[in-house]
């Protein structure tokens, strides 16, 4: 770690790069470092052979996904949360970035293992996410665009959960177990915040969302679209300059904690 960080310095030093952003590098790495202890994780389980690294994604990512409610009556046996289990990315995200932005049509859903996120809603309504939430579900569910923006307020350590990767594995199991989820998902949104719901349900119309894809019933399939993101892993993130690109923005971020503002 001390070889690494004195490249690092030496780099920063060579591009005469701010005080600002060489600490929040020298941050980053010290996150990463205390995550990891040094281990490249996927270079290790790239040498196993696949039935034993499997055995360690299921053993390392289970918990994280079990606790989503929608995805809880598949717990036993070789079921659809294991196989989900391997195509999950982890991510570390530093403090003040967006995870993913109002209007923006989602490719990735984000599991929270450990950190805080802050989600704007409609209206200047705010509520906070900690360790176990999944952020970002119901817009890769249903194929329609965010109806929140979500950043972080600390550094945080996500699982990413691609659409594509969703559907795939799901879809082996027929089109009976995509809607199963996704109304199990619109009864937690609806328990856990009713204003919400209907703010999903409002979109949901307006989407021109399937029948079946909240009753059940019906064959028309949602409208799709290109995602405004693309990538792999933590690049598929929505990134801008700046971790707050409009005076909005910074005001929320300011009602929430002005001394951890970037400066």
């Amino acid at each position: 770690m001390r070889k690494k960080m004195e490249k690092i310095d030496r780099y920063m030093a060579f591009r005469r790069l701010p005080d600002s952003v060489q600490t929040r590098v020298r941050q980053f790495y010290e996150f990463q470092w205390n995550r990891s202890k040094g281990f490249e994780e996927s270079d290790l389980l790239e040498e196993l052979p696949i039935s034993l690294r499997m055995e360690i994604l299921i053993s390392i990512n289970r918990k994280s996904l079990t606790q989503i409610t929608w995805l809880s009556p598949d717990m036993e046996g070789i079921t659809l949360v294991d196989e989900l289990c391997a195509v999950l990315v982890p991510a570390v995200v530093p403090q003040y970035e967006y995870l993913f932005v109002k209007g923006q049509r989602g490719s990735e859903m984000v599991i929270l293992v450990k950190g805080v996120v802050r989600i704007i809603m409609d209206k200047g309504r705010r509520r906070t996410a900690k360790d176990g939430a999944a952020l970002g579900d119901t817009s890769i569910l249903f194929g329609i665009r965010h109806k929140t923006t979500a950043f972080t307020r600390t550094y945080c350590d996500l699982f990413l959960l691609s659409k594509s990767s969703l559907e795939e594995i799901v879809n082996r199991q027929g089109q009976e177990k995509m809607d199963s989820l996704r109304v199990k998902a619109l009864e937690e949104v609806k328990k856990r915040d009713p204003g919400e719901y209907r703010e999903l349900m409002d979109l949901l119309d307006a989407e021109d969302v399937a029948p079946n894809a909240v009753s059940g019933g019906g064959e028309k399939s949602p409208k799709q679209s290109r995602p405004d993101s693309v990538g792999s892993g933590a690049g598929r993130l929505r990134r801008t300059s700046s971790a707050f690109s409009n005076e909005e923005d910074v005001r929320l971020a300011h009602i929430d904690d002005p001394s951890n503002m970037k400066k």
